[in-house]
């Protein structure tokens, strides 16, 4: 361990954070002097490993040292402390610089391999957990792919395998992802974990993979006889926050499911129902229901090719609005009626829609020539011809008020 007293040390990292944090140039004095892998040896020194830890031993033996640490309480919050200098010194930090690049991607594999340490309490383990998941946001994510550990004699059998890659400290990270779904009262502190994976699944495709399989596995019948956000499972508990009251946390839910489905607006809808993921389609002008974000780096695949013969079977039956088998065959507004009635209803309609615009309480909106949502009414108060007539063909009810 180190022979600074730790008082003295808590003192020096927390000067050292404010420093980091209020004066922005002495960012990049302490990067030019190494500052980057000094501290992540100090963290190494604080977590009482081996030296051999930072001599470039493959990742799988270092990830056995970290699963035996127990931390003390003493050693987390200095280690805490040390997290959120580095976390200041790599705010919008990018690659290209070999050195600092080196740096970098050593502090990308300890960060990965810390999501094993224990602290001697769940309280002690989470919160170093949520402040190495902090870090790793900063981390330029072409850099991720040095968390995916190479198969080795040492380590099938007793690893996570995924395309000839140990995936345990992805998994790690899901396991955090989880934590923080089970534990509503702490949903604030779920945007960073959620943002990171994204990030590692839009420029990692085995990440990507791996984690599509997990968190969209391919829809059994079972899954669509309830609600996309109805359940337990990984993919109903982020569905759900994708109708979040918070901006930050529907926004960052959302991405992250459309960036597992390839950035395709026919998949996300398939695995969310249209009218959870209308925002965030809105957002992106794809409420038309065709094309796709063109954000990341995707294999080639398709990811629809694993779909289940029972899912299949029971496609057609899927409202594509709710994303679950709508078992009651609602009868038409419209059965029954004459033409002319139909004409007279329709004309009611307009009118509603007018009166709810002027009266200010909500804006009508349609979905315009873009994909965009666009106000359904003129600046006369009465409905446009240009978003109740709109030009293309769209999947999900051309023109239809919002």
């Amino acid at each position: 361990g180190c022979d600074i007293p730790f008082d003295i040390q808590l003192f020096d990292m927390r000067l050292l954070f404010l420093i980091t944090a209020l004066v922005s140039s002495s960012r990049s004095t302490i990067r030019d002097a190494d500052g980057i892998s000094c501290l992540k040896n100090h963290i190494i020194t604080s977590l009482r490993l081996s030296q051999s830890i930072q001599d470039g031993v493959d990742l799988s033996r270092q990830l056995s040292e970290f699963k035996k640490s127990q931390l003390s309480d003493n050693d987390i919050q200095i280690i805490i402390e040390i997290l959120k200098v580095l976390f200041n010194l790599t705010v919008n930090i990018s690659a290209g610089n070999d050195e600092l690049d080196v740096s970098l991607r050593d502090l990308c594999k300890l960060l990965g391999c810390m999501m094993f340490c224990r602290g001697r309490s769940d309280e002690q383990t989470t919160l170093l957990r949520i402040h190495t998941v902090n870090l790793l946001t900063n981390i330029p994510p072409q850099m991720f792919n040095e968390l995916l550990i190479p198969l080795s004699s040492g380590n099938i059998g007793n690893c996570i395998e995924f395309n000839e890659r140990d995936m345990s400290i992805i998994d790690s990270l899901l396991d955090h992802l989880r934590g923080k779904l089970e534990a509503i009262s702490t949903l604030e502190n779920i945007t960073p974990i959620l943002t990171l994976l994204t990030e590692m699944s839009r420029c990692v495709p085995t990440i990507r993979k791996y984690l599509k399989n997990v968190v969209l596995p391919p829809l059994r019948v079972v899954d669509i006889k309830n609600l996309p956000e109805d359940g337990v499972t990984l993919r109903n508990k982020i569905v759900k926050l994708m109708t979040s009251p918070s901006t930050e946390i529907k926004e960052v839910a959302a991405d992250f499911l459309f960036v597992l489905c390839k950035e395709n607006a026919t998949r996300l809808v398939k695995y969310t129902g249209f009218g959870n993921a209308a925002g965030l389609l809105g957002s992106r002008g794809l409420l038309r229901g065709v094309g796709h974000g063109t954000r990341g780096s995707y294999s080639e695949d398709d990811d629809d090719s694993d779909d289940t013969s029972e899912y299949m079977e029971q496609k057609d039956k899927v409202n594509p609005i709710t994303g679950r088998i709508e078992t009651d065959s609602k009868k038409s507004l419209f059965e029954g009626m004459s033409e002319a009635e139909q004409e007279l209803e329709a004309e009611k309609l307009v009118t509603m829609l007018e009166n709810i615009g002027k009266s200010g309480v909500i804006t009508p909106m349609a979905i315009g020539a873009d994909g965009r949502p666009v106000p359904l009414l003129g600046d006369d108060g009465h409905i446009q011809p240009s978003t109740s007539h709109p030009h293309g063909q769209s999947n999900c009810d051309n023109g239809d008020p919002m």
